[in-house]
């Protein structure tokens, strides 16, 4: 098992403002468990703090839907 990075941009025009996003996330082995360990880096508010659950919430999803391949 490696490492994997994983980069989305989500843009989205909505009338408005539009919506837009990017992602970053590093999928590393945990050699220590094999439960899954969500660990937020955002610093200085970059990410509303309440968006944070949902994202872990959303990778958790996927996480448990079948086997992760890359």
């Amino acid at each position: 098992t490696r490492s994997q990075e994983q980069d989305y941009t989500h843009k989205k025009q909505t009338g408005g403002t539009g919506q837009f996003a990017r992602v970053k996330i590093l999928f590393e082995p945990n050699p220590e468990s094999s439960e899954f360990l969500f660990e937020s880096k955002i610093v200085g508010g970059a990410v509303p703090k309440e968006y944070i659950p949902g994202v872990e919430k959303g990778i958790n999803s996927v996480m448990t839907s079948g086997p992760f391949a890359g």
